[in-house]
């Protein structure tokens, strides 16, 4: 039986991992990258829009094809969790 080959954020959406700034966790802080992490993922990242405003959500749902979420405050919308400012 031939293993799957996992794919990492990084070779998925390449776009779209250099938007990462960090992993949201209390330990291991810098542990999970778009280096290492899938696109099907339901861990938090904090990601930084092309204008530079910063927030909070979970990978898969920046990188779905039927609702992938965006910066809130440039498409004035609401993204759950990405109330909270982030420095």
């Amino acid at each position: 039986m031939q293993m799957q080959k996992r794919s990492f954020l990084i070779t998925t959406h390449k776009k779209l991992s250099s938007e990462y700034i960090s992993y949201v966790c209390k330990d291991n802080f810098q542990k999970h990258n778009p280096k290492n992490t899938s696109k099907a993922s339901h861990r938090y990242f904090i990601w930084e829009c092309k204008i530079k405003h910063r927030y909070k959500a979970r990978v898969n749902s920046r990188t779905s094809s039927t609702k992938a979420t965006k910066c809130a405050k440039c498409s004035k919308a609401s993204i759950p969790n990405s109330k909270e400012k982030i420095k």
